[in-house]
């Protein structure tokens, strides 16, 4: 009986350093084949969470076989790098560090085994690409956060989340996370994007930027937005292929949808010079380039992105999915009507 009060104070008394942070576990990571092209390769891994990177040295043998320790859970990179300068290849592979033995996949990129932490990620991954609309992706996300607000699983879906949600969605999904959590440096540098953010936000009204049309004339975003039409903007670059994909495959068929209604308006807003590509590419409507205020004025992190202005100027919509652009719009329009 003593014997068994003991074990269970020692198993209380682990249990609550692990949680206080004072406890260290072991975690090892492995690959599921022998390549020998990678021996000599560089291994590092970066802690997702605190930007923290570690060096383990080399490939040998054709496997990956790294060991650590850590006091708490974290997403990570597990990066692999040929440093020959005349043959410079890279590859990364994400995963959750956690105790126990990790497999990763070196050819398909992935962990194909580990703890219950890797095997939810790959739960999760599977369960948002078979979500049938932005809310349900949301609702997955939200339900794991709550579930792993302590933990690498958790830690990892918030900084997904922090991509695309709003900022009153961050602060609410924040609210349950302790303090150790809230001040790692990727979550912490979120939040400071999302007060950027907040001004330029759906329900703001838009702020004016300036940029060339393509005859190469100063013109202003005002002179587009606020003139009593929708707008649908988007923000792209030349050098951006997703770009160029969505204007053409995406964004060209809704234009024609939309080219005769007198309530629509539809705008190109670059952050570089880009009249070589949209005459290779047949963009019709009509482009602010060179604007080198938008990513600044809009925090913009990550193009191609689409914004729909309203009538008087609002912002009405941000991070729209591109399969969404005209459903969002129909519904603007068809509220128009209905009133």
């Amino acid at each position: 009986m003593k014997n068994k009060i003991l074990y269970l104070l020692t198993v209380c008394i682990c249990r609550c350093m692990s949680m206080f942070g004072q406890t260290d576990f072991e975690y090892r990571i492995v690959s599921n084949m022998v390549d020998s092209t990678l021996n000599g390769w560089e291994i590092s891994l970066t802690n997702d969470s605190d930007w923290i990177t570690e060096d383990f040295g080399v490939v040998e043998n054709g496997t990956i076989d790294i060991k650590g320790e850590s006091k708490r859970t974290f997403p990570a990179a597990l990066h692999i790098r040929n440093t020959n300068p005349e043959n410079k290849k890279n590859f990364n592979i994400n995963l959750i560090i956690e105790p126990g033995t990790i497999v990763v996949d070196v050819n398909n990129r992935i962990p194909l085994s580990g703890g219950v932490l890797n095997e939810g990620m790959k739960e999760w991954v599977n369960r948002v690409n078979q979500a049938e609309s932005y809310q349900e992706a949301r609702n997955i996300n939200l339900e794991i956060i709550q579930k792993n607000s302590s933990n690498g699983l958790g830690e990892l879906v918030l900084l997904n989340y922090g991509k695309q949600c709003s900022p009153d969605d961050w602060l609410k999904v924040t609210a349950i996370l302790d303090e150790e959590t809230m001040n790692l440096p990727a979550i912490d540098n979120i939040t400071e994007r999302m007060e950027r953010l907040l001004p330029v936000w759906e329900g703001q009204p838009f702020k004016d930027i300036s940029g060339k049309d393509i005859n190469g004339e100063s013109i202003n975003l005002s002179e587009y937005v606020g003139k009593g039409k929708y707008v649908v903007a988007d923000l792209w670059a030349s050098w951006c292929k997703p770009c160029i994909i969505l204007a053409k495959e995406v964004l060209k068929p809704i234009y024609d949808k939309y080219k005769n209604n007198p309530n629509v308006q539809f705008l190109g807003v670059s952050i570089d010079d880009i009249r070589k590509v949209i005459d290779l590419n047949d963009v019709p409507w009509p482009q602010i380039m060179e604007c080198k205020e938008l990513r600044k004025t809009y925090v913009i992190d990550a193009i191609p992105q689409v914004i729909i202005f309203g009538p008087d100027g609002t912002i009405l919509r941000r991070h729209i999915g591109e399969l969404h652009v005209s459903e969002v719009l129909d519904k603007f329009l068809q509220s128009d009507i209905d009133e």
